[in-house]
Parts: C-alpha cells; sequence; structure tokens
C-alpha cells in the first residue's frame, strides 16, 4: 500500500534520513549538484515543511523536497529508491507535491538533461493533468551537457 507523509522530526525523520543518504551514495559523481543543494536547502525546507516521504507497504522508498521563494520555486526534487522506479511512484509524489504546495508558488523554472526520458515524459504528464502556462526550451551549459528548460507558470 502506498503512502506519502509530510516529514515530521522523530517521527519519520529516520526514514527521510535514510533515503537522502541513499540518494548521496546514488548520485555522487552524477552531473547532477546533489550535495549542494542538499547543503543549502535542507534546513530551509524541512523549517517550511515542504518535504513528503514516501512509503510502499511501510517501507521508506522515495521523498520530494521543495523550496520556494518569493512565490518561485528554487528547488524540487525527486527521489525513489531504484527497485521501485518505472513504477510511477515518482509521478504520484508529485502530484500529492503539487496538490499540497500549488497555491505557495507562480512559477517552476526546472532542467531536465536531455537524455533523462522518464523524467521529461513524467513532466509532460504533468502538463497534460493540469495544463499550465510554459515555456520549453532546448538549452547547453557550459559544460556541454544537453538540457531542457521549462518555466511553468499556473499550476491550478
Amino acid at each position: 500500500m502506498i503512502k506519502i507523509e509530510n516529514y515530521k522530526l522523530f517521527v519519520n525523520s529516520k526514514d527521510f534520513e535514510y533515503l537522502v543518504k541513499k540518494a548521496e551514495i546514488e548520485l555522487a559523481g552524477s552531473k547532477l549538484p546533489y550535495s549542494e543543494s542538499l547543503k543549502k536547502y535542507l534546513k530551509k525546507c524541512i523549517n517550511d515543511e515542504s518535504i513528503l516521504v514516501l512509503y510502499e507497504n511501510e517501507l521508506p522508498i522515495g521523498f520530494y523536497i521543495i523550496y520556494i521563494n518569493n512565490r518561485r520555486v528554487e528547488l524540487s526534487f525527486t527521489y525513489i529508491v531504484s527497485q521501485y522506479r518505472n513504477k510511477g511512484y515518482s509521478h504520484k509524489l508529485r502530484i500529492a507535491a503539487i496538490e499540497k504546495f500549488k497555491d505557495k508558488y507562480d512559477k517552476i523554472e526546472t532542467y531536465i538533461l536531455k537524455n533523462n526520458i522518464a523524467s521529461l515524459k513524467g513532466l509532460e504528464k504533468l502538463l497534460e493533468i493540469y495544463k499550465p502556462q510554459y515555456e520549453k526550451k532546448q538549452i547547453v551549459d557550459q559544460f556541454g551537457n544537453q538540457s531542457y528548460r521549462f518555466i511553468i507558470q499556473g499550476f491550478k
């Protein structure tokens, strides 16, 4: 059974810490600045109560963190444990996050690597469901990584 909980200190914080460490190990050496983003935003997300923890049969299998500043999303990150990927869990977690946080922001700017097909498809599903205004541009960063930049407004 799937369950999504708000992060709460001393209630599910050990589950969240376990997932953060797992993500950090898995994403070490990737093109994502995961560790730097966590150091910069994690305490802010805890203070703002903007973390969701995903469970399947009482096992922690993923999380979502979002940091909103001046009604603009500065960070939005989803992690699912590898053996649970491609089963629709990210989509369910993102839907829960949109429903919980959509009244707190007006604009999201996000980048997805061009070869991250699963994330691109997941975002396209959300765009079909919520029908916000959005702009999509292909970009190449200073390291030669090809990404799509999305600016999304109007998740209602």
